[in-house]
Formats: structure tokens, sequence, C-alpha cells
């Protein structure tokens, strides 16, 4: 099989859920069903940040821990975690085009430096306003729903004199800024609940508050109903039992698809989806893909390939593609689709990005 031809993608039933993944069930079930199987990795590459935002979590979670016990241990966890997943993109063909992270990652000193202000404020006062370090502290800590639906690990919990404590580290944007000025996303309020009701089912305590605390050092507290969060936690079990159902009656994939511009921006499932393709126009809101059968192929004077894309009904000109990313031969009698471009000025006109990519049909 070429690395550029979809691979088969098969329907697996899920064994439970996080309540991370709650929110993103009701976008879409099929990118869900995809994603939580280990079998499958995701078709295109994810932005080199988002990597980044995996190693400040890793070097976070081993402060709380004690493994790291000053600012010198984690500026070598920091290289440590990088070299690790370094490792692993190289053997990737997705992503080695993203090495090194360092000079391909947006904001990656911004990022580290951030990172090591917020080590330095967990190992001072335990990293939360008027929460000392005294304060009893775990990291990682599992929690499992009674029927064993439902499950995940809690960033932070604290016993504190106030009371449990949960706190989630984001390393990206938490703000949902079509509600507001701080105004925390709907997904990771929802999170939150799930996780103060899964705390309650383990220990038979509920937490007083629920914090998320970003690597700017900003923190926001979660106002919450024990009601609600158990509300919250018995519409996650019964989601997860819909699903299944959904998944063995459904007659083909498109069935399990929700393709709107927001949920399939992100989605690294794109290339075998075939009602994204079936769903989406030109009305500019969704990604920038396009297909087509190539009917013209020019090296440029830069060493740069151009290729014009024909697909009975409109043509598309991609430029400034890596022949080295790009291995683009003979393949004029197959259907391609390139994903993640970045449009020109000129309608029909394309350009290649970092995360770019192509497959064959």
């Amino acid at each position: 099989m070429s690395q550029h031809t979809v691979p088969n993608m098969p329907l697996k039933q899920l064994n439970r859920i996080s309540p991370s993944k709650y929110f993103s069930l009701q976008a879409c079930i099929l990118r869900e069903i995809w994603s939580a199987d280990t079998q499958i990795n995701g078709l295109l590459p994810a932005a080199a940040i988002i990597k980044i935002g995996t190693v400040a979590h890793k070097v976070l979670e081993l402060t709380v821990k004690g493994s790291v016990k000053n600012e010198e241990d984690a500026v070598k966890q920091w290289d440590i975690e990088v070299k690790a997943i370094e490792e692993e993109m190289s053997s990737n063909w997705l992503e080695k085009h993203l090495l090194p992270l360092s000079k391909r990652a947006r904001y990656y000193e911004v990022k580290r430096q951030q990172c090591l202000i917020m080590v330095r404020s967990i190992l001072l006062r335990g990293g939360i306003s008027g929460i000392t370090r005294h304060s009893s502290i775990q990291a990682e800590v599992w929690v499992e729903s009674h029927n064993g639906k439902v499950a995940g690990k809690i960033d932070v919990v604290r016993q504190t004199s106030e009371g449990i404590q949960i706190v989630d580290y984001k390393t990206g944007a938490v703000l949902d800024i079509d509600a507001g000025t701080d105004v925390v996303k709907q997904e990771y309020q929802q999170q939150l609940k799930i996780y103060a009701a899964l705390y309650n089912e383990k220990y038979c305590n509920w937490p007083e508050h629920l914090v998320i605390l970003t690597l700017g050092h900003k923190e926001y507290d979660i106002p919450f109903t024990r009601k609600e969060c158990t509300e919250l936690l018995e519409k996650a079990s019964a989601r997860l039992d819909e699903v299944n159902v959904m998944i063995t009656s459904a007659y083909n994939t498109k069935e399990l698809a929700n393709p709107t511009p927001d949920n399939c921006r992100y989605c690294a499932y794109r290339p075998a989806c075939e009602a994204y393709w079936a769903a989406r126009d030109l009305t500019g809101l969704w990604p920038i893909d396009c297909f087509g059968r190539i009917i013209d192929k020019r090296v440029l004077n830069n060493g740069n390939l151009r290729i014009t894309l024909s697909n009975g009904t409109n043509n598309a000109v991609i430029r400034g593609l890596d022949p080295e990313r790009h291995k683009i031969c003979n393949l004029s009698d197959n259907d391609v689709y390139f994903y993640n471009l970045n449009a020109d000025s000129t309608p029909g006109y394309y350009s290649e990005n970092l995360l770019t990519t192509f497959y064959s049909k």
C-alpha cells in the first residue's frame, strides 16, 4: 500500500468514554470512533504546537508528582520529552517534516518559558492562588464510574483546608470567544463537572472547587452543582450505549458522520470520510482542501512543483509543493485529494503549508 493511500478504517464499538470525549461525541460520532481505536492513526498531521502542549503537560505532571524538584530538573525534563516526541515523529511520514519542533512549532520558546514559570509556581506554592505547598496533592488520579462506562485521569487533586480541589491543566486556548469575556469553553466545563461526579463515585466525597489552569498562569474557577455533575455523568454513560447501538446498526460510515465546517476543520480523519466530501461546498467556511486528476505538473525554477487538478467541473492550481514531501509521480490516472492548503488571492489557486498532505485513490 502506498503511504499516500487511505487505509481501511473499521468501525469498532467503544469500551468506555472519557469526560473529554463526551462533548466530542455530540459533535461527530465517526471521528470519535476512529480516534478511540488504538490501531488507527490520524490521517493528517497535527500542528507542531500541539506536540509542545503535550510536552508541557508532561513536565507539569512530573512536577506535581515530585520527579521534577527544581527548575534545572524542569529544563532537563523538557528536553527529554521533546526528544522522545521527535523520535516518534521522525518515523512518521506525516510528521517528520515538522522537525525540529524548536523551529517548526509556533511560540515554542514562549510555551517553554510559560511552562518553567508554572513549574516554579508549583514548587513554591502549589500553583494555585491561596493554596500552600503543604496541601496534600495527587497527580494523574484515575477515576471511573461504577458501571465502567466513563473514566479518565484527573490532572491534579488537592486536599486543602477548604476541601477537595480538582485542577485541569490546559496548554491551549480555553475561552469561548463567542460567549463573552472569561467564559470557559463548554467542553472544558462539562469535562470538569463529569470528573467531579466520577471523583465522588470513587471516593464518596464531592470537590469544593473545579479549576482550569493555563500555561499563561490564568486560573478559571468553574461553578457547578452536584446535581448537574451527576446528570452529566448519567448522560455520558447513556451516550456510550446509544453510540454502540448506532455502530452496530450503521450501514456505512456516512450514518455516523456529522460533517460541518466546525466539526471538520481540525479533524484528522477527513481523508477517510465520504460524508465530508459529499457535504462540503465552496463557501470558504470549510477546510481548504481540493481534489481532481493531475492534468499538468511542472517543476518551477526554485525546484518546487506546481500541479493542476481537474475534477470535471473546476480546475485547481497548487504551487510551491515540496518535491521531497510530496512524491507525486505517475498519478495522472488517479484521483488526488489535497488537504490543508493555503488559498491564494486568485480563485482556484492554492499553495502548501506545513500541514498540507495528499492522498490518492
